[in-house]
């Protein structure tokens, strides 16, 4: 049992929310520029199937979940913090599922030496599918089995240095955790718990160079797994460069050696070596920024590049490809990276400007410690007009197992709409769908569906009505399911 799981934890966990929401005095609502926001939350949904369980196995019942959250938003001289968390627990009146659920994320950046030395670091709990072939349900509720609590955080030091106009260098240590825990069925199937240690140094030119821009690239890390004799290595070194040849269009190049080590691998299977690309930027105008690149990486014919156009004043189209090697440890600790704010103070995903998800979309945890050369294409789309909100995000990811050779495919996406009804009350339209061939076992294909309707009964106090439909289809009749519930909710900010 990890520190996570340990009623100690859980008691502490506990009592600190539960001061939260229930002591304006212990935790002031502004302080200069820090914004502290406790809230309690009483959600009732009534639900046809409780367990995910298979076609023809469903079991109907209710489930009472209180929460007690808060959100702090920090803006110091020296410090910035950014953090959601929430501690909630599930009672189900018929089924025996009861249990607590956390959640938590958020980011944080303090000045330890001006302009030279900070420390960051970035965080989170979340719930996540083991397998998904197994049970699954509408929303984020406790299950008692096929779940795992995905508890992942960075720690950083960084120094940076300006050697006047000719280069800007960093240099950063960077302890990550990623941990996993069992279910409440003890079934097993999660990655192994992981430590990785990380040494990275970035030099990068100064405007002195003029049309040349150059950077200096240089990593070292380790991945420690639990279940694993050996850790998981991987170092780089590589030189960047980008010409400006016109206002409009750049031309790109890179050179560069990478070593990766792991058990599964020998000297001729691992996917490293000697690098290069070579590519071109344009950007038409200040709406609209494209860059391809091609070359030869991971022993094999490598792409990359990514375009982004601004429609109107907040829409924005992005769409990217990429390839890496990875471990499921490795992705779940690497997702942080793309954590940030948006101008109100929402913590987003930096690469869409929408609400971040700490958990692979694309693939479960059931490949535990394997390696994977992954391929990946995204593109996502957000904007407001009027009253109205939307957003659409779609990906396609293929990930070849090392040295196995298995290879599979995750495609699907999801489209939101929002619409303001009027000043106290919105509705909300979400879609998704997902497309799974695994290496072993068969197709597969979910969609899930939320409608909600919002509503602001005063400053301080909200609710919503949510109904959710899940349908999962597959090749094997026995892994179909469906789920239909309705859900009512209502919040007390303090």
């Amino acid at each position: 049992m990890g520190w996570w799981q340990s009623g100690s934890f859980r008691r502490i966990a506990s009592a600190f929310a539960l001061a939260a929401v229930s002591s304006p005095v212990a935790l002031p609502t502004h302080a200069e520029d820090w914004i502290f926001t406790p809230a309690a939350t009483l959600a009732v949904t009534a639900t046809d199937n409780a367990d995910g369980a298979p076609k023809g196995l469903e079991e109907s019942d209710l489930i009472i979940s209180p929460t007690a959250s808060l959100g702090v938003l920090g803006r110091g001289a020296r410090v910035q913090l950014n953090l959601n968390y929430a501690i909630s627990r599930d009672e189900f009146v018929k089924t025996k599922n009861d249990d607590f659920r956390q959640n938590l994320l958020g980011f944080g950046r303090v000045e330890l030496w001006e302009d030279q030395l900070f420390l960051e670091s970035e965080a989170s709990i979340s719930l996540a599918t083991i397998n998904d072939a197994g049970a699954i349900t509408t929303g984020t509720r406790v299950q008692q089995d096929n779940q795992t609590q995905v508890t992942n955080f960075r720690i950083s030091p960084v120094f940076r240095h300006h050697f006047g106009s000719w280069a800007d260098s960093e240099s950063r240590y960077r302890l990550s955790r990623a941990a996993f825990s069992q279910d409440n069925n003890q079934t097993g199937g999660t990655p192994s718990n992981s430590v990785t240690h990380s040494l990275t140094q970035n030099v990068n030119s100064g405007p002195n160079f003029g049309r040349l821009l150059w950077s200096i690239n240089t990593l070292t890390e380790v991945t420690d797994r639990a279940d694993q004799s050996d850790p998981f290595k991987r170092s780089r070194a590589a030189l960047s460069t980008e010409y400006v040849i016109t206002r409009q269009i750049s031309a790109l190049n890179s050179l560069g050696y990478e070593q990766i080590e792991d058990p599964s691998l020998n000297n001729t299977q691992a996917p490293d070596g000697l690098f290069w690309t070579v590519g071109a930027r344009w950007r038409p105008g200040p709406r609209t920024d494209i860059r391809a690149e091609f070359g030869h990486r991971f022993r094999a014919p490598f792409w990359n590049g990514s375009a982004s156009y601004r429609v109107a004043e907040g829409t924005t189209v992005r769409v990217s490809y990429d390839q890496s090697v990875e471990t499921n440890q490795t992705a779940i600790n690497d997702r942080l990276s793309f954590i940030g704010e948006d101008a109100l103070g929402n913590i987003i995903d930096v690469r869409t400007g929408l609400p971040i998800n700490p958990n692979d979309p694309a693939f479960d945890l059931t490949d535990q410690d394997e390696v994977f050369l992954r391929r990946a294409l995204n593109m996502s789309l957000s904007g407001v007009s009027g009253r109205a909100s939307y957003s659409l995000v779609a990906f396609y990811s293929e990930r070849e197992g090392q040295p196995s050779g298995q290879t599979e495919t995750s495609l699907g996406g999801t489209a939101t709409f929002g619409w303001q009804l009027s000043r106290l009350t919105a509705l909300s339209l979400q879609s998704s769908y997902r497309s799974q061939s695994p290496s072993t076992g068969t197709d597969e294909q979910t969609v899930n569906v939320r409608l909600a309707l919002n509503y602001t009964l005063t400053d301080s106090v909200s609710g919503s009505t949510t109904y959710s439909h899940l349908r999962r289809m597959s090749d094997n009749p026995t892994d179909q399911l469906q789920e239909n519930a309705i859900s009512f909710s209502l919040r007390k900010a303090f």
